[in-house]
């Protein structure tokens, strides 16, 4: 059985956490391990889910323009639409066999209220807010 401590502490995104952070986080989801090929988050469906990126990699593509991302450990996705109630604006697809640090809505709305994955996480929404935008 993995030892869901070790990997997170791992994860770029939960650098920045104090250990009672951490702790706190290994409980705010779950690690899941996905075959090359499977779907994680689909365009145009409604927010279900954060993704974060452990091993392996994930590939981010648009029905209207094909590939737009890759996403590689410690690298996370499906934080617009959980944040903006809104649907999805691409679909994540594993690219490789990967394991990914997966959230429910609930569990992702207490997870950004630790202050260092907060900041990342809104940061990161607001970056892409602007690309996508301009992409329009």
């Amino acid at each position: 059985m993995r030892d869901v401590f070790e990997d997170l502490r791992e994860v770029a995104l939960f650098a920045g956490c104090t250990r009672e952070e951490l702790q706190r986080v290994a409980g705010l989801g779950t690690l899941v391990a996905v075959e090359s090929g499977q779907v994680l988050l689909r365009e145009g469906t409604l927010g279900d889910q954060f993704v974060v990126g452990v091993e392996g990699r994930l590939g981010v593509s648009r029905a209207s323009t094909g590939p737009i991302a890759l996403i590689g450990p410690g690298e996370f996705s499906g934080e617009m639409a959980l944040l903006n109630h809104e649907r999805r604006s691409a679909t994540v697809t594993a690219l490789s066999p990967a394991v990914v640090y997966v959230s429910t809505p609930g569990e992702f709305h207490a997870l950004i209220e630790i202050p260092s994955i907060g900041a990342a996480v809104r940061t990161a929404a607001a970056e892409r807010a602007a690309v996508n935008r301009a992409a329009a």
